[in-house]
């Protein structure tokens, strides 16, 4: 047993001031003598089951926090922090374990209180929980174990768990933070964090520069092809479509490849790529002329061409497409 710090002493041996911390009341309460935060910011609390499910597999891993409201009070307690787990709780008839916080509390500071012990949680990046997933293997727990510790389904914790065959360095690249070869090859230029870290998708920006659903298309590929395909990716700055397509390109000149994407999925896709193209360039279709043209006066020609070249490269793809549907049709 580890030998506690006297309590007369304040400081440690490292200089920590241990009187500055008061230790909270931690105890095992009935769910239903706690009290939902009443005015709640948050409206929608999702994965219920699945948390219910986690916590009956693995137990309940962080306590809630509540009030403690007097005996007056309908309800013994209050809850700060912690709705979900409450809810799973009751749902399970499973007795909750929380902190107690016994200080005076109006409402406004209840609800500071909440809102600082939500925001700002860091989640599990993706290889965080493949390597989880890999460890609880190791320990020989089953896959059905593994789902309900997550509390996700098994094709969740499966594409988790496909990760682990990437090329190592894609693997690092996942992390969030990790330093890419944009970062090197234009950051340290410019200042900037680098143009891939700013790829456009239609008229968003995507921050993730290689995310999950680009790493599972990825292993279709040998490693080596993995790696190679993930720094061009990275490097050009690609979309998500043009790294989809780069990767799909690649695939299926591997044997045997068949695409995960169902045949009505595809369809449905083609359907909802031909209602946007149709919205989207009708925007400017519509436009009368002299308000079109003054999207164009004064800029360089230079870049007139490029617009131009660009509208004529998309005319040619669709032109393609609606070629092979009306062979397809005999027409």
């Amino acid at each position: 047993m580890v030998a506690r710090t006297p309590i007369t002493s304040n400081l440690t041996k490292n200089g920590v001031d241990l009187s500055l911390v008061k230790l909270p009341r931690l105890e095992v309460l009935d769910p239903f003598d706690i009290e939902p935060l009443k005015d709640q910011i948050r409206k929608q609390f999702l994965g219920i089951n699945e948390l219910a499910a986690s916590i009956a597999a693995a137990g309940q891993a962080t306590p809630v926090i509540v009030r403690d409201l007097g005996s007056k009070s309908k309800f013994p307690f209050g809850l700060v922090d912690g709705e979900r787990r409450l809810r799973s709780c009751r749902q399970l008839k499973r007795g909750i374990i929380a902190v107690i916080h016994d200080g005076s509390m109006d409402l406004e500071d209840v609800h500071a209180l909440s809102v600082a012990a939500n925001f700002g949680r860091q989640k599990h990046d993706a290889m965080e929980i493949a390597k989880a997933i890999r460890r609880f293997r190791k320990t020989k727990k089953k896959w059905r174990e593994i789902k309900d510790i997550f509390g996700k389904s098994m094709g969740w914790v499966a594409q988790h768990y496909r990760l682990l065959q990437l090329h190592p360095q894609i693997q690092a690249w996942l992390v969030p933070g990790a330093e890419m070869p944009s970062d090197k090859t234009n950051g340290n230029q410019n200042g900037k964090k680098g143009e891939a870290e700013n790829a456009s998708l239609g008229s968003r920006k995507i921050r993730t520069r290689l995310n999950f659903s680009l790493a599972l298309q990825l292993l279709a590929l040998p490693k080596r092809q993995q790696l190679k395909l993930a720094t061009l990716i990275v490097e050009k700055g690609m979309s998500l479509a043009e790294a989809r397509r780069a990767i799909l390109k690649q695939a299926r000149k591997q044997p045997g490849f068949v695409s995960n994407t169902l045949p009505n999925e595809w369809r449905a896709s083609i359907c909802s790529m031909a209602k946007n193209i149709a919205t989207s360039v009708g925007i400017y279709n519509d436009m009368p002329g002299d308000e079109f043209k003054r999207i164009f006066n004064g800029v360089p020609w230079t870049e007139v061409e490029k617009i131009y070249g660009l509208l004529e490269k998309a005319d040619e793809e669709v032109a393609n497409l609606v070629r092979g549907l009306r062979r397809f049709l005999g027409k």
